[in-house]
């Protein structure tokens, strides 16, 4: 639901869901919904790529369960929400097991896994896609290919096909997308374009045949009845995954919208980005601020400060109010190289009473109030439900046809 280089991606290395993301989020799904060919949305693309940052996909599984609950709350179809993973030997099996598990309205819908296991005149049994088979036999969400299409030996072939549309994959993979579409620097592409002329390249006439060939078992969704079971969350082990299972909080915009005028000391505005980063250190590293309040630590168990959604300006005015406060006052101490100032504060009222309230002085405390309908916010009303109404997704197990006949699946 984000784009490339965007600031509201869920950035791996710093990871966070704000009220900025989410905002983006909604955008995504407010344009799409209404398009009846539109199978799903991609709340995140391999953010998770190793060990060393599983604790981000905390982060990416808190936007699936509240962009399920957004799309809930707006009466739209029940479009799936799910996630796409690099094919990562360490993390493969915890991270689908941690976007499969309860409760459902927190889980992936769907799973996808870009694999390039297949390579040249691989096999079934050489190439990895027998092992991988039978790793998720069992698992219990619809998955699927999100990319495949290795072009290590060219031309591809795309031999792989008439492995992925039969048995015994089709007992437990979904089809696949084919990376990609347009030729970019990468090599990858199916067509190339020039203006408004899209020519086909040899790939796109290889894969062509070999979809012509197909024949994928089909299951009928009224008479589908799943019987795997969501698996129970990985447990945290060092080096291999540990992402908390207690997810960020839902970024409520009202929150953080009412911290301005209830503090006495602020950042001024305007402020670099590099200066906002550089402050952060100062109060919470030299001066010792507890910073509980606006941190978000994805790492088990999971810490979030009930600020922490709120955007850096925010964030930082409220730490050095936190800071003003304990000084009491004292002349200088809300300066910060003159970089704050101060303000005669409000005192809150009504709905910024009780989400101030619920944050508590510490910023630490749980955020239960709902948010104003238009807001930048959702409800808290959960999405529960969706994989019921999705069904199976083996009714469209020839997912790279339908993809090129244009139905799509949105990365947000």
């Amino acid at each position: 639901m984000s784009a490339p280089g965007d600031s509201t991606n869920i950035d791996r290395s710093n990871p966070e869901w704000t009220v900025d993301t989410f905002a983006r989020y909604q955008s995504v799904v407010d344009v799409f919904a209404q398009y009846p060919n539109v199978l799903g949305f991609f709340a995140g693309n391999e953010v998770t790529n190793n060990f060393s940052n599983t604790q981000a996909s905390a982060f990416v599984k808190a936007a699936i369960r509240d962009t399920k609950a957004y799309i809930a709350s707006k009466n739209y179809r029940a479009i799936p929400v799910g996630y796409s993973a690099n094919d990562d030997s360490i993390t493969r099996e915890p991270e689908a097991e941690y976007f499969a598990c309860a409760p459902s309205t927190a889980s992936a819908d769907f799973y996808g896994i870009n694999m390039y296991e297949w390579c040249g005149n691989a096999t079934y049994q050489s190439s990895g896609y027998e092992a991988r088979t039978e790793q998720f036999a069992n698992f219990s969400i619809p998955i699927f290919f999100s990319e495949y299409g290795c072009n290590t030996v060219q031309p591809r072939t795309f031999s792989e096909v008439q492995a992925i549309y039969s048995s015994p994959m089709t007992d437990v993979w979904s089809g696949g997308i084919v990376y990609e579409w347009f030729q970019e620097t990468n090599d990858y592409g199916l067509v190339t374009q020039s203006g408004s002329t899209v020519s086909v390249l040899p790939d796109y006439t290889a894969l062509s045949i070999q979809l012509a060939e197909i024949s994928p078992t089909r299951a009928i969704e009224s008479s589908y009845n799943p019987s795997n079971s969501a698996p129970p969350c990985p447990s945290p082990t060092a080096d291999v995954w540990e992402a908390a299972v207690s997810l960020p909080p839902t970024p409520n915009e009202d929150l953080c919208n009412c911290v301005p005028s209830t503090l006495q000391c602020v950042a001024k505005p305007n402020l670099p980005a590099q200066n906002i980063s550089s402050l952060f250190g100062t109060i919470c590293g030299t001066l010792g601020v507890d910073c509980s309040g606006i941190n978000a630590n994805g790492t088990y168990p999971g810490q979030y400060g009930a600020f922490s959604p709120c955007d850096a300006t925010v964030k930082l005015s409220w730490l050095m109010n936190k800071y003003y406060l304990e000084r009491n006052k004292a002349a200088g101490a809300c300066d910060f190289g003159g970089q704050a100032t101060t303000q005669s504060a409000q005192s809150p009222s009504g709905t910024c009473a009780t989400l101030l309230n619920e944050a508590g002085s510490e910023g630490t405390g749980t955020v239960t109030g709902s948010l104003t309908a238009g807001s930048g916010g959702t409800s808290k009303s959960a999405a529960s439900g969706l994989y019921g109404t999705w069904g199976d997704f083996r009714i469209m197990s020839a997912v790279v046809v339908a993809f090129l006949g244009g139905v799509a699946l949105v990365v947000v």
